[in-house]
């Protein structure tokens, strides 16, 4: 460690130290061996750099993942949580079967706490039991997965959006990249550090609908739930448009001030209105983006 950190130490590009990926799921006799490894190495390293060091867990989709989650959570050495998982149908829990925006929030509101940021650090989707990247990618063009995977642990209260595992065999091989300028687009000039943002969820039967409340803006995230890999990638079937939203804020105090749309998918179509904290949205087929503030 010495020897990196006298090359890269304190380089701006190196956002954290990592000891050791996915250490839990190494073979080892007691689980104990790596919590406290991990608490010595961090006692260690931590003093030597000015960045961050951390460790990570392998996918939190078992009942054996929950000590282990439940030991880094709560490790006073670890600057911030992390959490890892993906859409794998061979998973023991059944949510990481099929709806990717399900088992982000899941992941994110059973791993989070107030005093620490969390990030989904892995994800994306696996054949069973990640036995290698999703059978589905090659027939994902318009970045359905990638989508459902990165966008919504942002909005959801992590401390930024979900990162993506599979770059070459996915991302780069469906070009995805340019998925990413929207939410940087609507973030573009926020302090995000000092908003204090807290999530809330709005989502009906229909639509996911997420928000985050903060000091100077209000960010939402809405997404046609119909528009899911099982159903457009393995059923071929298309969504149909998701009807025009009614969004009472009020009871939330959201911060107000101009009204921005975003689209991800381009699906561009109709104005929306932002009045005494009633908040009036046109239909979409895939998903739209909003912002309220300064």
């Amino acid at each position: 460690m010495r020897a990196y950190l006298a090359r890269y130490g304190d380089d701006p590009v190196v956002f954290a130290w990592e000891l050791w990926n996915e250490v839990n799921a190494n073979h080892i006799s007691r689980w104990e061996i790596a919590r406290d490894w991990s608490i010595y190495m961090l006692r260690q390293i931590q003093p030597l750099t000015r960045q961050l060091v951390v460790n990570s867990l392998g996918s939190f989709d078992a009942d054996s993942t929950l000590q282990p989650y439940c030991d880094f959570q709560h490790m006073a050495e670890m600057p911030f949580q992390q959490v890892h998982r993906y859409l794998d149908q061979g998973a023991p829990w059944e949510i990481c079967h099929t709806d990717p925006v399900a088992f982000t929030l899941d992941a994110i509101r059973r791993t989070r706490l107030p005093n620490k940021p969390i990030l989904l650090a892995e994800t994306g989707a696996v054949n069973d039991c990640h036995v290698g990247p999703f059978r589905y990618y090659r027939t994902d063009h318009r970045g359905v997965i990638f989508y459902d995977c990165v966008y919504p642990a942002f909005f959801g209260g992590a401390a930024g959006p979900g990162h993506i595992w599979h770059w070459i065999e996915y991302v780069d091989y469906q070009n995805l990249w340019g998925q990413f300028k929207p939410l940087a687009h609507l973030i573009a000039g926020i302090q995000l550090d000092a908003e204090n943002f807290q999530p809330f969820d709005l989502s009906t039967a229909q639509v996911w609908i997420l928000g985050l409340k903060g000091e100077q803006h209000t960010l939402l995230w809405l997404r046609n739930k119909a528009d899911r890999w099982d159903h457009v990638l393995r059923d071929e079937s298309e969504p149909g448009a998701v009807a025009p939203q009614q969004l009472d804020l009020r009871p939330l105090g959201c911060a107000g001030g101009p009204l921005q749309l975003f689209w991800p998918f381009g699906d561009a179509d109709g104005q929306a209105t932002w009045e005494d904290g009633l908040l009036a949205l046109p239909g979409f087929r895939y998903s739209m983006m909003v912002r309220i503030g300064p």
